[in-house]
């Protein structure tokens, strides 16, 4: 028994390495039994950890109610809140305030809250902040949530003025987006701000990223003709134009499974 307590309290040592969560998963399970028989450990910074899992695997709704293909399909609407698993929704029903004390747990509800939220700034920001090695652990869901924030961001690009202005001032710097400005009727986004905004290191990153799930659409900069030659840091990506791949992009992202989940 001591031999296996020792070897489950290295996991967070061990777990960003391996990109194990199925291990870390089951090592988490035996931890709690032994967290219940007073076992000298770190019981706050693996509920954090556990908190972060549960966000990562859980499965959202069922089936769209709209037709494939069209722009509700593709993006999330910012008015529905997201459905968490039963085992997230009853861990934390039973989290008592001493429980939530703790800064990393703090953390972890932090990010829960703005997963269930859809706010998009916050979580990057939060991702950022990570503490111990909860940062590790969003890696794993970092791109899922870079995908829907840009479904978030490009509904908001293409809506009526009226609609649109709001969800983008919320979380952006105006002037930096109207100055791109193409078309009337919609807004485009600089690779700069997007780099920025979903904590992306450089905008090659960011470039890459988009290539990666096909959603590399881009406008030509101001001043520009073409897309073609631009750096990086010059593309402005088009929302318009990356509609039908960014909504395939959304649908991958609905399930997670996990071996050795518990």
């Amino acid at each position: 028994m001591l031999r296996r307590a020792r070897s489950v309290t290295d996991a967070p040592a061990t777990f960003h390495e391996q990109k194990d969560l199925g291990e870390l998963n089951q090592c988490q399970s035996a931890l709690r039994h032994l967290y219940e028989h007073n076992l000298p450990g770190h019981p706050d910074e693996f509920l954090a950890y556990r908190i972060l899992y549960l966000l990562y695997t859980r499965n959202t709704s069922g089936p769209s109610p709209h037709p494939p293909g069209s722009l509700k399909t593709a993006v999330p609407d910012l008015r529905r809140p997201r459905l968490l698993p039963a085992e997230l929704n009853l861990l934390l029903a039973r989290l008592t305030p001493a429980q939530r004390a703790p800064a990393c747990v703090q953390h972890a509800l932090k990010v829960h809250r703005a997963m269930t939220t859809s706010n998009y700034h916050a979580f990057f920001v939060l991702f950022l902040e990570a503490p111990n090695m909860g940062g590790y652990l969003m890696d794993h869901f970092l791109d899922r949530e870079r995908i829907k924030a840009l479904g978030i961001l490009s509904r908001a690009c293409v809506l009526p003025v009226s609609h649109r202005l709001p969800s983008l001032l919320a979380h952006a710097d105006a002037s930096i987006l109207l100055s791109h400005q193409r078309v009337p009727s919609y807004i485009s986004l600089p690779i700069t701000f997007i780099t920025a905004e979903l904590a992306f290191e450089t905008p090659h990153e960011t470039t890459t990223f988009f290539r990666t799930h096909a959603i590399d659409a881009y406008q030509p900069a101001p001043g520009k003709t073409t897309s073609l030659g631009l750096r990086d840091d010059e593309k402005v990506w088009d929302c318009k134009g990356a509609w039908a791949a960014l909504g395939e992009a959304l649908r991958k992202t609905v399930k997670v499974d996990i071996k050795g989940q518990l």
